[in-house]
């Protein structure tokens, strides 16, 4: 249908196409469905559309579709009701012939690279040959074929081996104490004390040094379990401990008798009523100075500054030795 006068190349939009030549018939319009158009059918629509024109029929195709008494032709729309042919290479779509050549190149180069691989093409083979001799040579080597460093002895460091120093103990009582929270850094001397009568009960009354810290006679050297017992005055003649109610637990406390330093850590803080009590609470505060079986440093003082009718009770205890 080459020399068909009915046919025009692609560029006539909106016409009949010819699926083998790639041409579109102008005698009818676009079909639903152009990849079911044959010959038979583009002659025999075309015949139906320009019945009574004569022209068409002197097509030698549009003579050879009319022979086949398979086809029949609608006289009305002249629509194509003969047999659709069957389905084949040339009624694929362009994107599902794609598919399939590339499925078939690629069974193609699988089959070539295992048939290669069995017969032992020249390149494969050398490759393959190389690589045993490869590994054959790996294998094959010993211990004498890589030089081994002569093992030496390595010199063992010397062990340290942490000991805990000994606390020292003092054979005399403190002379200087040192607190660094609340700024004291004070002389410390010995006091004693006096029995008086009171309300038909002997009392114990404690010397309290005048500028400077006292040390109890007769409670406990530093370094030595028991009870080391030191006391100052709060509002008058120095007020070395002033502040002493301002200490809490973890802070520091220095004593030192001679040339020995003993460091300690306060555990507790007790403010204990004194004044107007009965004799009962006089003897329970004044556990706080007794012996102890532990050695602890035992800190008192009056409070408030003015008035005071309490007194603070500071504990510590030894610490980082």
């Amino acid at each position: 249908m080459t020399h068909c006068p009915y046919l025009r190349d692609w560029e006539h939009t909106g016409l009949f196409t010819e699926p083998e030549h790639g041409r579109r018939c102008l005698a009818q319009r676009p079909p639903a469905s152009p990849s079911l158009s044959t010959q038979a059918r583009l002659c025999l629509q075309g015949a139906a559309v320009l019945r009574g024109h004569g022209s068409h029929t002197e097509c030698p195709h549009y003579q050879v579709a009319c022979a086949s008494p398979a086809t029949a032709v609608s006289e009305v729309a002249g629509e194509y009701i003969g047999p659709r042919p069957a389905s084949g290479w040339r009624n694929l779509t362009q994107s599902r012939r794609r598919v399939i050549l590339l499925a078939v190149a690629a069974l193609v180069i699988a089959t070539g690279y295992l048939l290669a691989s069995s017969i032992g093409v020249p390149g494969i083979q050398s490759r393959q040959s190389e690589l045993r001799s490869l590994q054959t040579a790996a294998a094959s080597a010993t211990a004498t074929d890589i030089p081994t460093p002569a093992a030496t002895e390595t010199p063992l460091l010397p062990t340290v081996t942490a000991t805990a120093t000994a606390r020292p103990q003092a054979f005399s009582a403190p002379t200087r104490i040192r607190i660094p929270r609340i700024n004291v850094d004070a002389d410390v001397v010995e006091v004693a004390y006096s029995i008086r009568e009171e309300n038909g009960s002997r009392l114990t009354v404690w010397q309290v040094a005048d500028y400077a810290v006292g040390f109890h006679l007769g409670s406990a050297y530093p370094g030595h379990a028991g009870n080391t017992v030191l006391a100052a005055h709060n509002n008058i003649r120095g007020r070395i401990l002033r502040h002493l109610v301002d200490l809490v637990p973890g802070d520091d406390i220095y004593l030192y008798a001679g040339d020995l330093e003993f460091h300690y850590k306060v555990t507790e803080r007790m403010l204990v009523l004194e004044t107007g009590v009965p004799e009962e609470i006089h003897r329970e505060n004044a556990q706080w100075i007794q012996p102890t079986m532990d050695e602890r440093l035992t800190l008192v003082s009056c409070w408030p500054f003015i008035k005071p009718d309490h007194r603070v009770v500071i504990v510590a205890h030894p610490c980082c030795q």
